[in-house]
Order: structure tokens, then sequence, then C-alpha cells
């Protein structure tokens, strides 16, 4: 977490897949708002 996101602000995700061997995935994950990254990270996920 870089900045904090209150109530009323946008926050925009844009992912990226890493790996996906099946249902099963790793992603890449950065948040903003307004133009200003606010978090990063890495996501497991399942599609199902």
């Amino acid at each position: 977490f870089r900045k904090r996101v209150l109530p009323g602000d946008t926050l925009r995700l844009e992912t990226t897949i890493i790996k996906l061997k099946g249902s099963l995935g790793i992603g890449h994950a950065i948040a903003f708002v307004d133009d200003m990254v606010v978090a990063e990270g890495e996501l497991t996920f399942a599609i199902g």
C-alpha cells in the first residue's frame, strides 16, 4: 500500500495474468486513484 484510499475515491485496478494453469492463475495488479499508484500486489485466483 502506498496511499490511503478514501470513500468517494474512484479506484482503477489494472491486472496482468502472469500464469494460468487450468482454472487457477496468478496475476499482478496495480491500483490507481487519479492516475496515482496507491497499491500494488500479486493475486491468486480461480475461474469457475
